[in-house]
């Protein structure tokens, strides 16, 4: 579902940087097939429990080469990445999909203040 929606509204990410847990890799894997992703699905072993602060910074380190990018990791550093770049608390369950958008120049620059904006966020219950 996640990544048919993706493609219906031209949202497919240019990267996609998964851990390598079995679970989000293999959610990874589905998605980017699923949406037409044409790129290369890259395995972070870093992302495996990584907090919100690693996944901030793991965006950070982004190449400029890409204006998207789709991290697929764990709670509860994904839930707390959210409330960071939000402003709120939102529940991400497992399966969630969050899309941000932001007012940054490169991805080094990328702050949790006004910078970033939640542009959608989908749950698996709410997407059936």
């Amino acid at each position: 579902m996640v990544g048919h929606w993706l493609l219906e509204r031209a949202l497919v990410p240019q990267r996609i940087v998964s851990s390598t847990a079995l679970r989000a890799r293999s959610t990874a894997e589905v998605v980017a097939k699923s949406s037409g992703f044409s790129g290369k699905l890259e395995l972070n072993e870093e992302l495996y429990l990584a907090s919100a602060g690693e996944l901030l910074n793991h965006a950070r380190e982004a190449s400029d080469d890409y204006h998207s990018l789709m991290l697929v990791a764990h709670n509860p550093g994904m839930e707390d990445l959210v409330r960071i770049l939000s402003g709120r608390p939102e529940p991400f369950p497992t399966g969630a999909l969050a899309v941000f958008g932001a007012d940054v120049d490169s991805w080094a620059a990328l702050e949790p203040s006004a910078d970033a904006r939640l542009e959608h966020l989908f749950r698996p219950r709410e997407m059936e």
